[in-house]
């Protein structure tokens, strides 16, 4: 299956197995029995703008299933068509494609009323099926033969008194409180408090505050265009994850940068907790201005002095190192990757092989998170909210093994994807908000073989294999491991993976999960209204249930659809299903009837 986005007016539905994902804009979707091949299955989803289902004449539906904001209605040659968010469109009857007639409009309530011979439940019935014919005829009129079938459903449509099994994303989920996981251990308890706005400027002289305190004027300076341009791009970020505005003032910001000696070697900078007078005001090393320093040379997103800038300023928002405090992070999460207050930095080394004249030459390269990372986020969104206009369109987001990147999603709406497809290590990916993933992983004799392959002298072929496995060993050697987050709140929809051997946890919305090559892995239950496709190989679906807890049936194009009391799954290409008694079937093992 395939996700068309649809961003046309009007969109004549004719591929088979595809969903269709309306924009914001206003459109129109064209079912007609000339373009509909027998027994395709189509999804319709739009939710953005004032949107219609046309049935041209001549349409014939063969029977319906009708829940409080979806249909599925199959028409005469078998073709299944899946109308989610149902009462949001106008279902327009009639028409004629040649002629460029227009049919009559209806609501959904009167479609289902005078097209379907039923009425629609109200959110939490049970759903009814209608068994029979409607034919749409061109002057808006529905010649219908068919009757109301209530009460007991067949077990394959059964929905439960309680759900309503379909759930799309309408925003967010829970955002971060002070209970969020990290949150207790990075929260110094010292905010800036009483205003949606802070400031920052870089001082041009000593402030008079500074003079009886050596280590604020020992060899002072401004800061360069340089590193003022990389403070404007995190505190731009930082707007795009927050409920505040940070923004510049000519002077006395609230937070005030400044560049001096460190007293410490090996001390890059450091910063106030918010405050009146110095509170707030973060200090760079003058090993910034070293010409040779890769704090001067790095200032660009993820490299090293822009993180130090990231780090300074989360102590002058309010967060603390996690092993400081009463609440402390685990050793196992004590690193940048889970948070960039942390001293400590794990799978993230990327080493570099150059074969110069004879001699291969070895240079380690340490990647840090794109910006702020998971725990990071959500404190800072616990303390001053979260923004939630950023990123409100169909977003899509990347990163393969090759990226050496390390970064957190926030996205505040529309139906997003996490797109893995190209990729050819494993991943293992959570789609819960608050979820620290692994996305395009390589294993140790992966990476030592791609290196080894780079410089191609047989001759370096064991040097370089002692010299990744040392890295590895010391948990430093970037694999993929830990490099994608999801943060607190964030929902995202669909996913699809590559060619490695992958394991993917759905979430409490509707998602389309499809899984390419390789062993798959994939775990539901969590809610919603699902669509698998395990791709090649030998792929398996966890479902923490035990037989007579859900209904399996065979739906067109040799797909399957599990119903249980909170989800419902329409999967194909998965060769064996484990339940909650750790039991693999075959989906023939567990079909009803």
């Amino acid at each position: 299956m395939a996700i068309q986005k649809v961003s046309d007016p009007v969109k004549l539905i004719q591929t088979a197995g595809d969903t269709y994902q309306g924009d914001t804009r206003n459109q129109t979707y064209i079912i007609s029995p000339t373009l509909i091949g027998v027994g395709d299955t189509i999804t319709i989803i739009d939710q953005g703008g004032t949107n219609e289902i046309q049935l041209v004449a001549g349409v014939v539906i063969h029977n319906a299933v009708v829940v409080a904001d979806e249909a599925q209605l199959t028409l005469s040659n078998g073709a299944v068509i899946n109308i989610r968010g149902a009462s949001t469109f106008t279902f327009n009857i009639g028409g004629n494609m040649t002629t460029g007639e227009i049919g009559v409009d209806k609501t959904f309530s009167e479609f289902v009323l005078e097209a379907l011979n039923t009425t629609v439940p109200e959110i939490g019935e049970v759903a009814v099926t209608v068994t029979g014919t409607s034919k749409m005829n061109s002057d808006g009129t529905v010649d219908t033969t068919g009757e109301m079938s209530s009460g007991t459903l067949p077990p394959e449509e059964q929905a439960t008194n309680s759900n309503n099994l379909s759930h799309t994303n309408i925003g967010l989920g829970t955002l971060s409180s002070n209970s969020t996981k990290g949150v207790s251990a990075l929260d110094s308890g010292v905010h800036w408090e009483g205003t949606q706005d802070i400031t920052f400027s870089f001082n041009s002289t000593i402030p008079n505050e500074y003079n009886n305190d050596d280590a604020l004027t020992n060899n002072w300076e401004e800061l360069t265009n340089q590193q003022k341009v990389a403070v404007r791009d995190i505190t731009g970020e930082l707007n795009k994850l927050l409920d505040i505005e940070i923004t510049e003032r000519a002077n006395d910001g609230m937070i005030q940068f400044n560049i001096v000696e460190m007293n410490e070697e090996g001390v890059m900078g450091f910063a106030y907790y918010p405050n009146s007078g110095i509170g707030g005001d973060v200090f760079l090393s003058q090993e910034f201005n070293n010409p040779n320093s890769n704090y001067n040379l790095d200032l660009n997103s993820g490299e090293g002095g822009y993180i130090v800038i990231v780090h300074e300023l989360g102590h002058a928002l309010g967060l603390e190192h996690p092993f400081e405090g009463n609440v402390r992070l685990p050793n196992n999460e004590d690193d940048t990757n889970h948070t960039i207050m942390s001293y400590s930095q794990r799978d993230n080394i990327e080493p570099k092989f150059s074969l110069q004249g004879s001699s291969i030459h070895l240079k380690l390269h340490s990647k840090n998170p794109d910006l702020y990372s998971l725990y990071d986020i959500s404190t800072l969104q616990s303390i001053y909210g979260a923004n939630r206009e950023t990123a409100l369109g169909d977003d899509t987001y990347s990163i393969s093994y090759d990226e050496y990147k390390i970064q957190t999603i926030w996205d505040a709406g529309g139906r997003d994807k996490i797109d893995l497809s190209s990729t050819l290590g494993s991943s293992t990916i959570d789609l819960h908000g608050g979820t620290i993933n692994s996305a395009d992983q390589y294993s140790l004799e992966e990476i030592i073989s791609l290196h080894q392959e780079s410089i191609n002298d047989t001759n370096a072929n064991d040097w370089i294999r002692e010299s990744v496995t040392e890295i590895y060993n010391q948990d430093a050697l970037y694999t993929g491991k830990n490099n994608l987050s999801i943060a607190q709140g964030v929902i995202i929809e669909d996913i699809t993976t590559g060619r490695g051997s992958d394991k993917i946890t759905d979430n409490e919305v509707d998602n389309y999960i499809a899984t390419g090559k390789g062993d798959d892995k994939i775990y539901l239950g969590a809610g919603g209204y699902d669509t698998v496709d395990g791709g090649e190989d030998n792929d398996r679906l966890y479902i923490d249930l035990n037989e007579g807890q859900f209904t399996l049936q065979k739906i067109p194009n040799e797909a399957y659809r599990l119903v249980a009391d909170n989800f419902l799954v329409d999967f194909e290409n998965i060769e064996t299903i484990q339940l909650h008694n750790g039991v693999n079937y075959s989906p023939e093992d567990l079909l009803i009837g």
